[in-house]
């Protein structure tokens, strides 16, 4: 990757740099497992399996990940993980690699692959 051209080009492609690798945070969520609510603790509400996530048993993460916009922490959308991936390739080419695998993963996307990248 080549900074931009210009005043101050240097300085903003190594921050922007910086904010890939930056972002790459573990990530453990098991749906299933949030859904029961812990042992040894009250259940969980009620509502809680009518929400946004309820019908997504089969999500299950524990993994690395880059974390392109950190408010949408604890959700993130596959597609999403897909754009930044192209920047970070000259970063760190294997943990590129290994992020579009893992948003193409079984436990990641939905059963029916509509949202698979």
């Amino acid at each position: 990757m080549r900074p931009a051209p210009g005043r101050g080009g240097s300085r903003i492609h190594r921050q922007a740099c910086a904010g890939l690798l930056w972002n790459k945070q573990f990530y453990h969520y098991s749906v299933r497992d949030w859904l029961r609510g812990d042992q040894g603790m009250p259940p969980p509400p009620p509502q809680r399996l009518q929400g946004r996530n309820c019908t997504w048993t089969h999500l299950f993460n524990r993994d690395v990940i880059s974390m392109p916009d950190k408010w949408e922490y604890p959700w993130f959308a596959a597609w999403d993980h897909g754009i930044p991936r192209n920047p970070s390739c000259p970063l760190d080419p294997a943990f590129a690699k290994e992020q579009l695998v893992l948003m193409r993963a079984s436990g990641t996307c939905i059963p029916n692959d509509r949202s698979r990248l």
